[in-house]
């Protein structure tokens, strides 16, 4: 298993199959060691998100205020 971080975490397998979709196999818990895994972020990627919750927002308060207060 490899993870960002070092730490504790529950994992379970997926198995996916035509026609039916995706079925999880039983949990079990491993222990992550190691230096953690950087990625850089692209500043475009940022942006486009921002972009699209930005938008999200904006249809649900326009659509739905009393939700949003």
């Amino acid at each position: 298993v490899k993870a960002l971080e070092p730490g504790t975490y529950h994992v379970h397998t997926q198995l996916n199959t035509e026609h039916i979709g995706p079925g999880l196999a039983r949990g079990q818990t491993v222990n992550v060691s190691g230096d953690p895994i950087l990625k850089p972020i692209p500043m475009g990627s940022i942006v486009y998100q921002c972009i699209l919750i930005g938008a999200g927002l904006g249809v649900t308060f326009a659509t739905r205020p009393w939700q949003v207060i």
